[in-house]
């Protein structure tokens, strides 16, 4: 019983491992075309990074002061 957690966890991460190795597509051909000098379209966009940081942080920041009080007002 106590290496259940274990074993589990192990499993769980090989499926994850084998199955994310199985679904990898081979980006260098598409559409049955060798596309040796392909390169992707990258755009870096600072202000667009930012604002979808910034959105995560305050989400992250409201959830743990929401969980706070409510931890707070439980004990109390």
């Amino acid at each position: 019983m106590n290496k259940l957690p274990i074993i589990l966890t192990l499993t769980i991460f090989s499926l994850g491992f084998i199955f994310g190795l199985i679904s990898i597509k081979n980006l260098s051909k598409i559409n049955d075309k060798e596309l040796s000098n392909y390169k992707p379209k990258i755009e870096f966009n600072l202000p667009i990074i930012l604002t979808n940081n910034l959105k995560v942080i305050f989400l992250m920041l409201a959830g743990s002061i929401t969980f706070g009080l409510s931890t707070f007002i439980n004990l109390i």
